[in-house]
């Protein structure tokens, strides 16, 4: 019976120390992965795949300001069609975003996207600034 147990415990310990050994190689080999990956990030590539992103998609006005903010602050690549986009979803009455149900953050995101974009902003800026205060959350719920 002693030799039964002293081979299982025997066996045991073997398996633990190959175990150890098999954790020490695949974290060094994940520690080599990521060193790779951050030597060789290309953020092109991003801003790529963000073009892309946008350009095949319609997403909300919101979404599409804030890509075409980061791909003007990359600072390559044609912004006409982006631009084009943000302008068609404008209300042309009200100069202001989206044309289906204006709203603050829409049309503040819209109207710096043009901006940085060298656009023309003189009829969107009071557009923007005329909803200043007005904070539907907060006259809903006047108790917050």
């Amino acid at each position: 019976m002693v030799r039964g147990d002293s081979l299982l415990v025997l066996s045991l310990v073997i398996l633990l120390l190959f175990s150890f050994s098999i954790y020490a190689q695949t974290a060094s080999e994940t520690e080599f992965e990521i060193a790779d990956i951050q030597g060789v990030f290309d953020s092109s590539l991003s801003y790529s795949w963000l073009n892309d992103k946008i350009t095949n998609m319609t997403p909300q006005i919101g979404v599409r300001s804030l890509a075409t903010i980061a791909l003007i602050q990359r600072g390559t690549g044609p912004f006409a069609g982006l631009i084009e986009q943000i302008h068609n979803l404008e209300d042309q009455t009200q100069h202001c975003w989206p044309s289906t149900g204006c709203n603050v953050k829409d049309t503040a995101l819209a109207t710096l996207a043009l901006a940085l974009s060298g656009q023309d902003v003189s009829q969107e800026v009071p557009a923007a600034a005329s909803h200043r205060g007005h904070r539907p959350c907060m006259d809903a719920h006047p108790d917050m």
